[in-house]
């Protein structure tokens, strides 16, 4: 068997630059002591020199002017451990990936550009910012307008009252003036809505609270007695008294509140409504659904808007189109999770699936 001679070695060595020239990333060996054997032309360029001036150079040296790199470099050969990696690299304008690894007599380090990665991470954090800032903006612009309009809308709707009481409207004006009364309780109604969005936004912050979801239930289920006992409702319930909810009492009570008046006013004419709750643990889940026999819907028709505030799809039920927007908003904020099915005349079910306690 012929031996290698210094030709082959040399052979071999012009055959690896060649290779890792056409390389579309920078690439550079050293050997044991941290001195450049070997470099092709993108490397050289992130230091700003020709392949031939890199050859022979202290890694050290060549990186006087990158601290991240050149520090990794220094425990690297000090330790003698040179395997490590930097996502990224600020160089110049420019940022680079580096990964380190070991060879039999020295070290492989290679460079890829991730500029356009992290130009595109730094746009979309601004653009989070600012759309952040944006919508402080618009809360404190409600929360300022809905305070604002508050007293005026309230003394207005006293002063209807009031001609109401006394019998001061005239025969002929009386459909106007069941408009006017019509239309400022429709603003009471939007204005306690709004009102309520806005205590949640302050008060969204997730909670690692535990939460009895039938105390949550029953605690809805007394606060709507008088809209269950005027419409009729047969209400009825399946939830083991050992499932919780990883999250704030107010907020359970408040997810099956909306989904329980929900299911209530949209009863069906033809037939007495049926409302019914049920709750499974389901993993690292809780599923808690609310069934009813209501007049249901088309989601193909209304399924994309069916969570957006101030929706409202049957203008013939009372609401401001808030109650849904707000079991979207506290579900989002812990994780949670809506599934909703329903067919026009036969009722809908909401499957909720939120943090088991």
């Amino acid at each position: 068997m012929r031996l290698p001679t210094a030709r082959d070695s040399t052979e071999l060595k012009e055959f690896l630059i060649t290779l890792v020239g056409d390389a579309p990333f920078g690439i550079l060996v050293a050997d044991l002591d941290g001195h450049c054997t070997m470099a092709n032309q993108r490397a050289s360029r992130l230091f700003q020199r020709e392949p031939d001036e890199v050859i022979d150079r202290s890694l050290l040296d060549l990186t006087s002017d990158v601290p991240q790199l050149r520090s990794r470099i220094e425990i690297s050969l000090r330790e003698g451990r040179f395997a490590y990696e930097i996502e990224e690299m600020p160089l110049g304008d420019e940022y680079y990936s580096v990964r380190a690894q070991p060879l039999l007599d020295g070290q492989l380090l290679v460079f890829d550009d991730v500029t356009r990665r992290v130009h595109s991470r730094q746009a979309q954090n601004r653009l989070t910012q600012d759309l952040a800032a944006a919508n402080r903006n618009l809360e404190e612009f409600a929360y300022i307008s809905a305070h604002d309009m508050k007293s005026p809308i309230a003394s207005l709707a006293g002063l209807l009252q009031q001609l109401a009481e006394e019998d001061a409207v005239k025969e002929e004006a009386r459909d106007l003036f069941e408009m006017a009364q019509r239309s400022v309780a429709s603003m009471q109604r939007t204005l306690r809505a709004l009102n309520e969005v806005l205590a949640f936004k302050k008060s969204s912050v997730a909670s690692d609270q535990n939460s009895s979801l039938l105390s949550a239930y029953e605690q809805a289920r007394g606060v709507l007695a008088p809209l269950i006992k005027a419409s009729g409702t047969e209400l009825s319930h399946d939830i083991d008294s050992s499932h919780t909810a990883r999250m704030a009492p107010a907020h359970l009570q408040s997810l099956c509140s909306n989904l329980l008046s929900n299911a209530i006013k949209y009863a069906s004419p033809e037939r007495s409504p049926v409302v019914a709750v049920a709750s499974e643990q389901y993993g690292d889940y809780l599923k808690i659904s609310v069934e009813d026999n209501g007049i249901g819907m088309d989601l193909s028709i209304y399924g994309e808007k069916l969570f957006g505030l101030f929706n409202r799809f049957n203008k013939r039920v009372e609401g401001a189109g808030v109650g849904l927007y707000l079991v979207k908003s506290i579900l989002d904020a812990y994780g949670g999770r809506v599934h909703v099915e329903s067919s026009p005349g036969l009722g809908s079910r909401f499957t909720l699936e939120v943090p088991h306690g």
